[in-house]
């Protein structure tokens, strides 16, 4: 059973971290009682006072003992986290769209002039505090400081042509002239001056992602891929670093790819069932039985049991798609097996979440979390994949008390798909429709 709170979820902690954690409390322990002894022992004063170190164990003792014996925690869900870093980063940006405004700026460039005047006239041995604050007044009025610096540098150079001997200043301003007509056919010039080239080329990438990223959609593609994939905790330590950056960069690729389309949302549609049908080929087959916890929430639903997994070897002998896809891979034992299964559900599974999480910035989400259509969605193709496996098994399938019916409800289950691709608004409520349709037609 589930008792996390909503946008939580249990964590496991590996006996190595917890292990780290209570060493570390117990080293600053003994750190801190024998820096305290040592000092009593050099003033004779360790025989009457070697019990001033209390407030040390007390506090030190109860953390390392919750580190050694807790093995679970609470932490964001992936969609409750995405959906976070989501607001974070729209309300970072928005932050630097009013700081960048001019109206802020030039105050605030007063203010610290006012500062750096203060601190000279009153504080004058903290004098580079005031260069501090001239520095960020005159980044905060930024065009004003450019243009005085340019026209420092225009009278630097034209003093110091006039001072050149003729055909000299003839060249170097026939160089300058060039370099101005070819910069204006070829920007990236800039990128390959010596020295300077590499700078410029970092600069220029940094504010085209800050720009990129000013845009909702990128935006939530950026968090979305982080979030799911590259910098999830469960992953990190799972997946190797190749893998990893491959993977994250398909991910970023098949957003582009959207975000380029001329209707995005029905390309993000097409994505996103292929993606859910794959995702749910892999997950049923990790579910766990009970009482083993269950990360993904969908056991129980629509007939899926997390038997599968017990399972894994007879169904990756008698599932002919599974038996073809593992075909490709060396599984020579059972963990091999289960390993090849494991790596391919997540990247499947954080692939699906990536597109979803997609759908918001085109308004294509339900604004209330709990009446989104995604999540049945994937629960309906992961309840309609149970039960090929089990067919497959020769087992009864949970979708129906006799193989017909179970077989019909598989067949209305697989509907779902043709809501999600044909553009109902809400697939969920197309389907329920759809499903209602045919009762009554059943029944008359």
């Amino acid at each position: 059973m589930d008792d996390a709170p909503a946008g939580k979820m249990w964590e496991a902690i590996s006996v190595r971290e917890r292990r780290k954690g209570a060493f570390i409390a117990l080293g600053l322990l003994v750190a801190a009682c024998a820096l305290i002894w040592a000092s009593q022992l050099s003033n004779g004063s360790l025989a009457e006072g070697w019990w001033y170190v209390w407030p040390f164990p007390a506090g030190l003792l109860p953390i390392a003992a919750a580190y050694w014996f807790k093995k679970r925690r609470l932490v964001p869900t992936p969609e409750s986290a995405a959906e976070q870093a989501a607001k974070t980063a729209e309300g970072q940006r928005k932050q630097r769209e009013m700081e960048d405004k001019w109206w802020f700026r030039y105050p605030m460039a007063a203010l610290f002039l006012w500062g750096a005047w203060y601190i000279v006239e009153r504080k004058p041995a903290a004098w580079w505090m005031a260069v501090i604050a001239v520095l960020v007044a005159a980044f905060m009025a930024r065009e004003v400081s450019l243009a005085l610096l340019a026209l420092a540098l225009l009278g630097a150079v034209l003093g110091g042509l006039a001072s050149l001997p003729l055909p000299l200043a003839v060249v170097l301003a026939g160089g300058l002239i060039a370099y101005a007509v070819f910069r204006a056919k070829d920007p990236s010039i800039d990128t390959r001056l010596p020295l300077v080239g590499r700078f410029i080329a970092h600069r220029r990438e940094a504010k085209q992602t800050a720009e990129a990223l000013q845009n909702p959609f990128i935006a939530t593609l950026d968090v979305a891929s982080k979030i799911y994939w590259s910098e999830n905790p469960s992953l990190r330590t799972s997946v190797n670093s190749e893998l990893r950056a491959e993977v994250h960069k398909q991910l970023v690729e098949e957003g582009l790819a959207v975000a380029q389309a001329t209707n995005p949302v029905q390309m993000l549609r097409e994505r996103l069932a292929d993606a859910v049908i794959e995702a749910a080929q892999f997950q049923v087959l990790v579910i766990p039985p009970p009482p083993e916890e269950d990360a993904s929430g969908l056991r129980g639903a629509l007939g899926i049991s997390g038997e599968l997994k017990g399972n894994l070897l007879e169904l990756a002998q008698k599932s002919k798609p599974l038996r073809e896809w593992l075909h490709a891979f060396a599984t020579r034992s059972p963990d091999d097996v289960w390993n090849a299964v494991l790596h391919r559900h997540w990247i499947t599974l954080a692939r699906a979440n990536v597109l979803a999480a997609l759908r918001k910035p085109l308004q294509d989400a339900h604004p209330v979390k709990d009446m989104d259509w995604y999540r049945p969605f994937l629960a309906s193709q992961c309840a309609y994949q149970e039960h090929v496996y089990r067919e497959a098994l020769g087992l009864r399938s949970n979708l129906g008390t006799d193989a017909l019916g179970a077989s019909i409800e598989a067949v209305k289950l697989s509907i779902y798909v043709n809501c999600v691709l044909q553009g109902a608004q809400y697939p969920d409520l197309d389907f329920k429709d759809r499903m209602e349709q045919a009762a009554q037609t059943t029944t008359e």
